[in-house]
């Protein structure tokens, strides 16, 4: 006898399977409706105390410790935040906060380069970092969670973003003093040894040029190519020519100048302004020929910084017309009775020179002498005071330089300077 085998139904075991399924997935999607009801109305509650909250949040059907456990750090930081509100009422957090990189707590831009010692540096030594008390910080890592909620979720994150700010804070005052104490200790070893190598030297130089000298070699000391002591022994060098340089000015000779020639003085001069300028210290050269000879100030700085070194400026004072008065010979007199001086009158003179003012001062710019425009004009009959003057009225429209200032304050002690400059009046910057 053949048995036959009945074959299954398939469509009978995927019903059978999609009836399980159903029934284990109704209750499981009532219980999550139901939680998903609860916690909005947990959150819609308020005025609830944190251990309402609590309590309302593990009572929810379908809360499991994991969902407590995560509800309960939402409100330990909800409660952080309302403190922080509630004592700065006015400061809204950021809903989109960009990263930040936590390092970078102190901005400020890269130290420039300076002097050996730097007024940065002696205020990081007498007002160096404090860090603050354990309270401000706390209260500094709830503030800075307030604000930026998104990149600090949680207070402990807050506090360590806070710690690294202080402890980026205290190392830099740190390497600030630290190394503001080796630039100093660099400066003082330095200005030392040239003190020494000026004494040993002999070496006399006025001290307004020796404090120019020093300012250069710590300029140079500050790059770390050079020693101490290599500085000391090129700079004493540089103060020992300079020295021989200012005594030849000192022989030139103030009131006793007229006793020498005018062409070898002339000639010693512009030997000396070489020097000078290729050490830039030109005004230097201007004030001791000042001090030394009685020159007055204007012949001291037409000599150091003359005109011809500006081209635009030389060019416009050549074009300039001479108002000097000059010998004439009158119709219908014999011989030196004929012979009289004409010129311009004062009046003129004034209304020429100021229609000359705004072009002279475009054409001196930075680098021209105001004093040696003042000579030259002076040589051909117009009113250096005036010229003066007006510098001196619009300087801050003219943006002069400080030196340039400097030149228009100064004023002759000499009562003989007159007659030095009339000895060597056969100068003139103007080429």
């Amino acid at each position: 006898m053949v048995q036959k085998i009945r074959q299954a139904d398939p469509f009978g075991r995927l019903g059978e399977s999609i009836g399980k399924g159903i029934e284990e997935q109704v209750p499981r999607e009532i219980e999550r409706r139901r939680l998903a009801s609860g916690l909005k109305e947990l959150g819609d509650q308020k005025g609830l105390t944190p251990f309402q909250q609590f309590a309302g949040l593990a009572s929810l059907p379908g809360s499991t410790p994991h969902i407590v456990e995560h509800g309960t750090n939402l409100l330990r930081q909800q409660q952080i935040l309302d403190s922080v509100a509630r004592q700065n009422p006015g400061a809204q957090p950021q809903q989109q906060p960009q990263p930040v990189n936590q390092t970078n707590f102190i901005n400020e831009p890269p130290p420039e380069k300076r002097s050996v010692t730097s007024p940065e540096g002696v205020q990081a030594k007498l007002n160096p970092y404090i860090p603050p008390s354990g309270e401000e910080a706390e209260y500094e890592a709830r503030q800075l969670m307030a604000k930026e909620p998104l990149i600090y979720p949680n207070l402990e994150s807050a506090r360590a973003a806070v710690n690294a700010k202080i402890n980026a804070n205290v190392n830099k005052s740190n390497a600030e003093i630290n190394a503001e104490d080796l630039k100093q200790g660099v400066q003082s070893t330095g200005e030392q040894e040239l003190s020494k190598e000026i004494d040993t030297l002999g070496a006399k130089i006025p001290g307004s040029h020796l404090s120019s000298l020093k300012q250069d070699m710590l300029d140079e000391l500050r790059s770390g190519k050079i020693t101490e002591r290599e500085a000391a022994v090129k700079y004493g060098k540089q103060a020992d020519a300079l020295s021989k340089d200012y005594a030849d000015i000192n022989a030139w000779g103030g009131p006793a100048l007229i006793m020498s020639s005018p062409k070898n003085l002339l000639s010693s001069m512009k030997a000396k302004q070489k020097t000078f300028k290729a050490l830039g210290k030109e005004r230097e050269y201007a004030d001791a020929l000042i001090a030394s000879n009685g020159v007055s100030p204007e012949f001291g700085y037409a000599r150091a910084l003359p005109v011809s070194e500006e081209p635009k400026l030389n060019s416009v004072l050549k074009s300039l017309p001479s108002l000097k008065a000059v010998r004439e010979k009158v119709p219908g007199l014999p011989g030196l009775a004929g012979v009289g001086m004409s010129g311009v009158s004062r009046e003129k003179k004034m209304q020429e020179t100021s229609k000359v003012l705004p072009e002279l001062a475009k054409a001196m710019g930075k680098n021209g002498s105001p004093l040696s425009v003042a000579y030259e004009l002076e040589k051909k009959g117009y009113d250096p005071q005036l010229w003066k003057d007006y510098l001196i009225d619009n300087q801050e429209r003219l943006d002069l330089t400080v030196g340039q200032i400097g030149e228009l304050g100064k004023t002759s002690n000499n009562y003989y300077g007159w007659l030095n400059d009339w000895w060597l009046s056969a100068f003139s910057g103007i080429e």
